[in-house]
């Protein structure tokens, strides 16, 4: 299997968020640039060795998907629970 690489430092749309790849190099060297970079709905996909390695979001997102994760959470627990009522 073609081992596969990523772009430095471009920008893709991917559904509707936008994605930026920096390397670790970038990141050190420009951070504050790309900090500001995610107020821009862009999230940014760290590369070390060309490999994702991390992602940085806005913490208004974050906190999206830790809402998300919890009401997923709790649904499945919920259909669980009628699953187990009715095989009584």
């Amino acid at each position: 299997m073609p081992e596969k690489r990523y772009p430095k430092s471009t920008v893709t749309n991917r559904g509707i968020v936008k994605e930026r790849f920096v390397s670790t190099n970038e990141l050190a060297n420009e951070a504050s640039k790309i900090l500001k970079d995610l107020k821009k709905d862009e999230g940014t996909v760290i590369l070390r060795y060309s490999e994702p390695v991390g992602v940085l979001i806005t913490y208004d997102d974050y906190k999206k998907f830790n809402s998300l994760e919890q009401e997923f959470v709790h649904e499945c627990k919920s259909c669980l629970a009628q699953i187990k009522c009715k095989d009584k």
